[in-house]
């Protein structure tokens, strides 16, 4: 997912070769290149417990899917949602199913913050 500085700009799936580094690649190049300021994103694969000098895991291909219980699917999809979207309505969240575990990005800057009041003149 990219974000805007208002929330969700574009979903979307990185597979391949690339994997998710070449997809952010292409949208610092494409039409979205100036659209877009954070990025989330979620895997069927793991961290190592190996980190380079910066503190970064790699990432290992788990084994793929041919079976899944879709009653465990749909709660994970919903569990993702309610992680991205941050619903104001849902009182309890959705957990994921077993093993699952969720890892920080490390941050390369401190990201900078805007109010209403230092941009009500953008709307007038």
């Amino acid at each position: 997912m990219l974000y805007d500085n208002t929330g969700i700009y574009y979903v979307g799936l990185a597979s391949g070769k690339g994997g998710i580094g070449g997809r952010l690649k292409d949208h610092l190049d494409d039409d979205h290149r100036d659209s877009w300021s954070r990025f989330s994103w979620f895997s069927l694969d793991a961290p190592t417990d190996e980190h380079d000098e910066d503190g970064v895991s790699n990432v290992t291909s788990s084994a793929v899917v041919s079976e899944a219980d879709s009653t465990i699917v749909i709660r994970d999809v919903e569990a993702l949602l309610q992680l991205t979207l941050d619903p104001t309505g849902n009182i309890s969240a959705t957990k994921l199913s077993g093993g699952a575990k969720e890892w920080i990005q490390v941050p390369t800057e401190d990201p900078e913050l805007w109010t209403f009041a230092s941009l009500k003149h953008k709307l007038e």
